[in-house]
């Protein structure tokens, strides 16, 4: 056994083992250099980390930091024009920032290309050209037969070939007749037609005959039609039909026949026109019938606004009972004035003579009715107020009794009139116009004989105020001096009404027991 802490030699052999530090390692570990000025030392090689797999020939490529696959890169021996080891990309490109060609380049037809030639672009491949396109020339040819395709080949000078190919399609074949022929040919598989006609029966037959063999027919039917044909030419004949006449018979009895003769003699109809009450029936001519009648049922006269009454079971006369206009005593629907009715205290007057309170309709040419019409403030208050001046102290009572008025205590009582309750009145105008005024309980501006006032007035300019003031509830339309109420109708009765088994209703404040019952 040898020590020494330095060895110079050029080979060693060593026939058992080797110790380090007196230790001779372990299967595997490798002798390890510390360095200079430190020991050498056994240790364990670590196991290579990296994985993937490969392709015979194939440059592999990093695939991530520990794993490698297959580039598409492969390295080749000599061949071709190649006569020694070469690299070939299998798809994609190859992109560097410089390019060092020692030996030959080539093109896509694979030619190293002539002396003096450049590499161009034929933009899906390359071709060494010399010059421009200027010197390059061109044949068209067929090319050779490839199954139901012929191609058409586009050859320049540079012997590069551009092919364009033809393929038959369904029923369309495409055959090399020569190098410059192309024979493309189809066989005629359309169906043909021819129309005609034939007799079937009775009827007709349109016929649609195919070639090849796709026939149909459609058959015609008369029906009070005689269809025929010949020669293709179908013939449609409609029967002469019947003619008639119309004419008036000779008079039968009380029936004179309308005869509806048919030209034929076997369709004749007879409808019997038969005189009834006042009527008579006259054949004139074989083209006329004369029609009169008397007067029939009830007859008589009589006078206007008259209820008839029958002085026979056929003849009418005129009753005791007459329509006459007259006063609507009803608040609903108002009523009518024979007479005047007086505005006073309306808006836009500018006052009245004499020192009245009253700038009446005489003042104002028209009254809006639709808005509150009172409106003529003097100097020492307000005045509104309708008078109603009836033409007779029976429509005046009458008109007192509707409203609770009460019965004036002299001939003409200035304020001296109440009124029993709160009132609303309403006044309705021929024209169309109407107004509804609030009259309160209590002293009322003018009571007379025939007149009747409501609302606020005084007699002069300096007297004392009357009455209570009316308030406006709603209205429409407008009217001037001289419009009327509405009129309505009563019944006038010319005698005796006799009611001994029968009574009258609802009637207004009967003077008498036997007025009325109610």
């Amino acid at each position: 056994m040898l020590y020494s802490n330095d060895i110079e030699t050029t080979n060693i052999n060593v026939l058992n083992h080797i110790d380090l530090a007196g230790l001779p390692g372990t299967p595997g570990q490798v002798f390890t250099s510390g360095g200079e000025g430190a020991p050498a030392t056994w240790t364990t090689p670590t196991v290579g980390t990296i994985t993937g797999t490969g392709q015979n020939t194939k440059i592999p490529v990093w695939t991530n930091s520990t794993s490698i696959g297959t580039s598409i890169l492969t390295q080749l021996n000599a061949a071709g024009f190649f006569t020694n080891t070469y690299l070939s990309v299998d798809s994609g490109g190859i992109s560097t920032p410089a390019l060092k060609v020692d030996g030959f380049l080539l093109d896509s037809t694979g030619s190293k290309g002539a002396a003096g030639q450049i590499l161009s672009s034929t933009g899906t491949a390359t071709l060494w050209k010399t010059g421009d396109d200027e010197g390059v020339t061109y044949t068209l040819s067929a090319g050779a037969q490839d199954g139901t395709s012929v191609p058409i080949n586009l050859i320049d000078s540079l012997s590069v070939t551009t092919p364009v190919k033809l393929t038959g399609g369904t029923n369309v074949d495409v055959v090399r007749t020569s190098a410059t022929e192309i024979t493309l040919s189809s066989a005629d598989t359309n169906t043909t037609y021819d129309f005609g006609s034939s007799t079937d029966g009775l009827g007709v037959l349109l016929n649609l005959v195919g070639t090849p063999t796709d026939d149909s027919s459609v058959k015609l039917i008369g029906s009070g039609v005689t269809i025929t044909q010949a020669n293709d030419e179908v013939t449609f004949t409609v029967p002469a039909g019947d003619t008639y006449d119309l004419n008036a018979g000779a008079k039968s009895g009380t029936s004179v026949p309308l005869n509806l003769t048919s030209g034929s003699g076997s369709d004749n109809s007879v409808v019997n026109l038969t005189e009834g009450t006042g009527i008579t029936l006259t054949q004139t001519s074989a083209t006329e019938i004369t029609i009169a009648g008397v007067a029939q049922g009830v007859t008589g006269s009589g006078t206007v606004n008259k209820l008839p009454k029958f002085d026979t079971t056929t003849s009418l006369t005129d009753s005791i009972v007459s329509e006459v206009s007259g006063v609507s005593l009803t608040k609903a629907s108002g009523f009518e004035v024979d007479g005047t009715i007086n505005f006073a205290g309306l808006a836009g007057c500018t006052g009245a003579g004499g020192g009245q309170e009253i700038c009446s309709m005489d003042d104002v040419a028209t009254v809006d009715l639709s808005t509150d019409p009172f409106g003529f403030v003097r100097d020492d208050g307000k005045v509104s107020f309708i008078g109603f001046n009836f033409s007779n102290s029976t429509e005046a009572d009458a008109f007192r009794s509707l409203y609770g008025v009460s019965t004036p205590s002299n001939v003409c009582s200035f304020g001296g009139g109440t009124i029993a309750n709160s009132v609303n009145v309403t006044v309705n105008f021929n024209n169309g116009a109407t107004i509804t005024f609030n009259v309160p309980s209590g002293n009322i501006g003018w009571n007379c004989n025939n007149d009747i006032g409501f609302g606020l007035y005084r007699r002069g300019l300096n007297a004392q105020f009357r009455g209570q003031a009316i308030t406006y509830v709603s209205g429409s339309g407008s009217i001037s001096n001289g419009d009327a109420t509405v009129s309505e109708v009563k019944v006038s009765i010319a005698g005796k009404l006799d009611m001994s088994t029968n009574q009258i209703k609802n009637v207004v404040n009967p003077t008498d027991a036997q007025d009325a019952a109610t």
